[in-house]
């Protein structure tokens, strides 16, 4: 098969390198004389070994035809030294979600200082529109909750009254990292309590921990890249009752099943 040759000019080859990981991709501009060229036209040499075709190929006709030939775009992606590869990336991300009111860590003393009811139907919360005796009116200092009753007039507008859920922060840690061989240790304590690498951030005074939620692994041409993600607890902890350990059982590339378990 014909080689394709470089298209002239300074922006025939650009790339970029992860510092971090040690990932380079190279893009190369290209002419093909013909789609059989375009399509499966080995690349110049560039002075850079190594790295993979690993990425689709692109290519267009020129503007003035097909007699013209050919557009191509090559990448190449890898790792420069892929046997000695170490790199590794860490990274927080935190956002709100939405949870039933029922499921706050002061449930209990919200539905006593703000007259709320359980619904046997439904078994939601309801509150009153307004303040009644009993309610906020009623409480001064620490309810022994967790709360403390601000006081207030009693038939005034209940600001807890429609009020279904709240919002939750959360805390996703990640840890990106290379490896020549796809490591099956990867999968280990996959939906379970764990202590995730790279020293992730602490709430002293809570039983709040870590479960680790996500796994992904990409091929970059000479090497695996990977990411694995954890997800911070409420209040109260993950369960050990519920995410407790799990086993895994998969079939590597050689045919071999492999039982792991976290």
């Amino acid at each position: 098969m014909s080689v394709l040759t470089l298209q002239g000019g300074p922006q025939c080859i650009s790339g970029s390198l992860d510092p971090r990981l040690g990932l380079v991709a190279i893009r190369v501009k290209c002419h093909a004389a013909n789609v059989a060229d375009a399509l499966f036209g080995t690349l110049p040499d560039i002075g850079i070994a190594g790295l993979v075709e690993n990425q689709a190929r692109t290519f267009d006709a020129r503007a003035g035809g097909t007699a013209e030939g050919y557009d191509v775009l090559v990448t190449l992606e890898g790792h420069s030294t892929p046997d000695n590869a170490e790199g590794e990336d860490y990274s927080l991300d935190g956002a709100t979600s939405e949870d039933p009111i029922e499921t706050h860590p002061f449930f209990l003393g919200l539905k006593e200082k703000f007259n709320g009811t359980i619904d046997p139907s439904s078994g939601k919360v309801k509150f009153d529109d307004t303040l009644a005796e009993g309610g906020e009116a009623g409480l001064s200092g620490a309810t022994g909750n967790g709360l403390d009753a601000t006081g207030g007039d009693i038939g005034a507008r209940n600001p807890m009254h429609g009020v279904e859920s709240y919002l939750v922060p959360g805390l996703t840690w990640t840890r990106k990292s290379v490896s020549r061989q796809l490591p099956l240790s990867i999968v280990r304590a996959l939906g379970t309590i764990d202590s995730p690498p790279g020293q992730p951030p602490t709430l002293e005074g809570t039983r709040r921990n870590w479960l680790k939620a996500r796994v992904r692994a990409q091929w970059r041409g000479n090497i695996w890249q990977i990411e694995e993600s954890w997800l911070l607890s409420g209040p109260d902890g993950w369960l050990p009752d519920i995410y407790s350990a799990a086993a895994f059982e998969i079939v590597s590339g050689d045919g071999v099943v492999h039982t792991i378990i976290a």
